[in-house]
């Protein structure tokens, strides 16, 4: 496995016109993962690993955990490596202190700090960042071989939602969405390596695209954002090279793509969804809430309200979180004929799974059927009504 990811050290064949660039690190933007953590003072915790780019005591960052969960805080203060208080650190070890309440801490092992807005689906008017992804791939040389580490980088490269640049006479948009009319043709760029292997090459964000300095020297400068899974079924060639020209080059040759996309987790989230029926148990052991309010829900509910306000049939829709005792999962109970049950669960399905990052069920009852959460329904209301 480790020989996989020593491929993305290969350079481009041809780098006259493809400069590498430097490390990014000069950016004002940071990103850190832990080598360790402690409790500080004042609910705070004290992290300590590499800083990548400049970061600055006072400003917001985002905690990104393994588990999916993120961490809303402040960085209260900075210190070098030697416990110095600093105004601001750049490109080196030191020590960051986050403020993080009572219940806030989760496991720091391959989290990322970052003050790189988090973004759990990409928008069109919104610049395309991917802060988690980053942050791992600084540390792909020292932590290629742990396993635990290649399966969290692996997950988060199949989540992130990637720039491309497109080649071709695109329908313009003061919106930044455009609707491909049939026969529009674009080309996506592909990059060549050492065995004649090409690559179509994908950036985790501007900066990263901008270090490519040949990319629109003979093209209108455009571009789509792509989520991994498309990005791969529009690929022409074998491999996938993540940020080619740095900070940190991630190269996915055929070999590897197989394993990630043949794998469970990746057939969970992107593959067929697989539909089964349960037998809800006793009412006493089912609890029923509504489930907190952070970036995941808030897509979900997004996504849930679009649904219904585009399918007729739909007459409401309700959103809570259920735990029986050994899983937890999302409800979504759906007012529909019993009869479209087999058709439209399968669809919301769908149109969620890609934003759902802690929890990975998602279970589905009609109105009609839902007897046992009604006072809760009526206390919450619906994330859709039919008006």
């Amino acid at each position: 496995m480790f020989k996989i990811f020593e491929k993305f050290r290969k350079k481009p064949e041809n780098t006259e016109n493809h400069p590498t660039g430097d490390s990014g690190t000069s950016s004002e933007r940071f990103t850190m993962m832990p080598e360790r953590m402690e409790r500080g003072e004042q609910e705070t915790l004290l992290f300590f690993g590499n800083v990548h780019g400049t970061a600055r005591a006072g400003e917001k960052v985002s905690w990104l955990c393994p588990d999916g969960r993120v961490v809303h805080a402040a960085l209260t203060h900075v210190y070098d490596k030697k416990k110095k208080e600093r105004s601001s650190v750049r490109d080196q070890k030191a020590y960051l202190s986050v403020s993080a309440p009572e219940g806030t801490v989760s496991d720091w092992k391959y989290s990322v700090i970052s003050d790189i807005p988090f973004q759990i689906e990409a928008k069109v008017r919104e610049a395309v960042e991917n802060p988690y992804l980053l942050g791992l791939l600084y540390e792909l040389k020292s932590c290629s071989q742990d396993r635990e580490y290649r399966n969290i980088l692996l997950r988060e490269v199949c989540h992130a939602h990637y720039i491309i640049p497109v080649y071709g006479e695109l329908p313009s948009s003061a919106t930044g969405s455009v609707t491909l009319d049939k026969g529009t043709v674009f080309s996506l760029p592909s990059l060549g390596y050492e065995g004649g292997c090409g690559a179509l090459p994908v950036f985790t964000d501007w900066p990263a695209l901008d270090l490519w300095k040949a990319a629109f020297l003979k093209h209108k400068r455009q571009t789509m954002i792509f989520s991994f899974p498309d990005a791969l079924s529009m690929r022409k060639e074998d491999a996938v090279v993540i940020n080619p020209f740095g900070p940190v080059p991630f190269f996915m040759d055929p070999e590897l793509i197989r394993s990630v996309e043949s794998s469970s987790a990746y057939q969970r989230d992107f593959g067929e969804a697989k539909v089964r029926k349960v037998k809800l148990p006793s009412e006493s052991s089912i609890l029923l809430s509504y489930p907190a309010i952070n970036e995941e829900t808030e897509a979900l509910r997004e996504r849930l309200f679009r649904y219904g306000e585009s399918h007729r049939e739909v007459g409401s829709i309700y959103f809570l979180l259920k735990d029986d005792g050994e899983t937890r999962s999302y409800l979504v109970i759906v007012d529909i004929p019993e009869e479209a049950r087999e058709r439209v669960f399968p669809q919301i399905y769908h149109s969620c799974r890609d934003v759902m990052r802690t929890t990975f069920l998602m279970d589905f009852i009609t109105y009609e059927k839902a007897d046992f959460a009604e006072e809760i329904m009526k206390n919450g209301g619906p994330v859709f009504q039919r008006k």
